[in-house]
């Protein structure tokens, strides 16, 4: 089975970072949350993989290239202009055979049994076949309706917690058989979504649906991306530090990523956070679920608490900032 990677997105909710990377390149533990897509796709026998971008491709062709230092196959489709995320995969129809394939986005943290899912759509002889997680808050996200028979009932885009029927949401993996893509039009931007499934059942079309096995975490907001990176550091034993950072006997790690070149002082504490490379964060600073981007200055004893700060961003000493989000190479005094 071929798999079609979408990797286009811009990520906007998590800018500034994503100003000079692309989303699938934002960093879980140390790595670019589309290779643990990619390990997925592995794990499930997956080798030949066609990427759509759009944003900032130079970035997914320099780092991944054709793929052979992972045993798959890469192919590149890099649009021209907005086709949404059903009419990407179409764009690249051609090269996917009559046999049905696997679309996956790549720029979620995702831990999944992909085979699973393929396993359940040739069991089911669906046309489509939807792959679900189950959120603890599914207000963010797409709901889906599942009938006992496995069949898509329907669809809530964002509910309120009180019209959340299920906490089953659409992780944006699909396995499709080919014909599907004869309903999506080539002359505008079509998605998924918003898109296709609604058309599918509305024209009751065999549309199926199953929980798949695994972690899985949008990390389009700065608190997911903390929750997700918390994860892997836990994972590896309470923290994740890059070899080249540079990072004293006394300071605290709990559940953080300390990245390339970071340099942190004396008794620095840093909690559920995250510190881009070349960052630095002086002595006796607190970091409690943050994000300190690229290059960014936190001064001596400055306090974090749930911010946001871009690359090149400086805090100075004694700052106590809480909730707050600083662009690119912005600055804050003394509070």
């Amino acid at each position: 089975m071929k798999a079609v990677l979408m990797a286009g997105g811009g990520g906007n909710r998590l800018r500034p970072i994503t100003a000079t990377r692309p989303k699938p390149f934002v960093p879980v533990g140390g790595r670019p949350v589309v290779e643990y897509v990619l390990d997925a796709l592995g794990a499930a026998g997956i080798r030949d993989i066609i990427l759509t971008t759009s944003y900032r491709p130079q970035d997914l062709l320099e780092h991944l290239g054709g793929g052979d230092e992972r045993g798959q196959t890469l192919f590149y489709s890099v649009e021209d202009r907005p086709r949404g995320t059903a009419g990407g995969v179409k764009r690249v129809g051609g090269l996917l055979g009559n046999e049905a394939f696997l679309v996956a986005s790549g720029d979620v943290f995702a831990d999944l049994d992909l085979a699973g899912l393929i396993a359940h759509h040739r069991k089911s002889g669906a046309l489509a076949t939807m792959g679900l997680a189950r959120v603890d808050d599914p207000t963010p996200h797409g709901i889906v309706d599942v009938a006992a028979d496995g069949r898509v009932a329907g669809f809530v885009e964002k509910p309120s917690r009180a019209d959340a029927l299920t906490d089953l949401a659409s992780a944006g993996f699909y396995v499709l058989e080919p014909e599907v893509l004869d309903l999506v039009p080539s002359d505008r931007s079509f998605d998924f979504a918003g898109d296709l499934f609604p058309l599918l059942l509305e024209r009751g079309e065999s549309l199926h649906a199953c929980e798949m096995a695994g972690g899985w975490i949008d990390i389009g907001r700065p608190a997911d991306l903390v929750r997700a990176t918390s994860l892997v550091a836990e994972r590896a034993g309470g923290a994740i530090v890059d070899p080249s950072a540079h990072v004293p006997h006394d300071v605290v790690l709990d559940r953080s990523a300390i990245h390339a070149r970071a340099t942190l002082g004396n008794a620095v504490i840093a909690r559920r956070s995250i510190v881009l490379e070349d960052a630095s964060v002086d002595r006796g600073a607190i970091l409690d679920g943050s994000i300190v981007g690229a290059g960014a200055r936190i001064g001596r004893g400055a306090r974090l608490t749930g911010c946001f700060l871009g690359d090149g961003a400086i805090v100075a000493p004694g700052a106590v900032l809480n909730d707050l989000k600083l662009d690119v190479a912005q600055s804050v005094p003394f509070l």
